[in-house]
This record gives structure tokens, C-alpha cells and sequence, in this order.
């Protein structure tokens, strides 16, 4: 009897720590977007090097800016997505910037 209820207690306490370690932290999985995760910028239609955080034109050739969203994702944890450039937190490597609706770099048509 003893045994028993100590391997309940066991299989309970498993079942509690797993469930707690799987638990995501706010972050996107499964490499898609939330509400909220994604960015607008502003992009040249001919120039795609040149982007902004504000509406205008383009420094090169003086286009109208294109109104953009976007997301930025880990190039080596592509389940990591967020709404600001940045570092990833597993791996410290700069995210990479993608236009939503377009496949992002790397996902190979998921």
C-alpha cells in the first residue's frame, strides 16, 4: 500500500513538472504569428534594402515607400518569432526579417 501511494506521488509530481517545462513563455511557436507580433514598415518596391519604421521615400531613388508587415524570426530556431528586430533568446544570433504572406526564409513551404 505504501509502494502505491508513493508511486502516485511520483507520477503526479512528473505529470506537474512536465506540464510546467512544456508551458510556453509568451513567445510564438511553431513559427507563425500572433496578434500583436507583427511589425509595419515601410519598404522601397525597387530598392528592398531600403526600409523604414516611418512612411516615405526612398533615399535611393526617392520611391513612395510601400506600407509592409512584417515579423522577425531566429534563422536557426525558426519556431522564434517576434515583432521587433532583435537577438534570439536560445542562441543570441540577429532574427531576420520576413514580409507576412511570404515564405520566410528558410521554412522550405511549411
Amino acid at each position: 500500500m505504501k509502494q502505491t501511494v508513493i508511486a502516485i506521488c511520483a507520477i503526479f509530481a512528473l505529470s506537474i513538472a512536465g506540464s510546467v517545462l512544456a508551458e510556453e513563455t509568451g513567445h510564438a511557436h511553431d513559427g507563425h504569428v500572433h496578434d500583436g507580433q507583427a511589425a509595419t514598415v515601410y519598404k522601397c518596391p525597387m530598392h528592398k534594402d531600403a526600409v523604414s519604421e516611418t512612411p516615405g521615400k526612398c533615399p535611393k531613388c526617392g520611391m513612395a515607400m510601400d506600407k509592409t508587415q512584417v515579423a522577425y524570426r531566429c534563422p536557426m530556431h525558426k519556431d522564434y518569432v517576434a515583432a521587433k528586430s532583435g537577438k534570439c533568446p536560445k542562441c543570441n544570433m540577429a532574427l531576420e526579417m520576413y514580409e507576412l504572406g511570404k515564405e520566410a526564409p528558410g521554412s522550405r513551404g511549411k
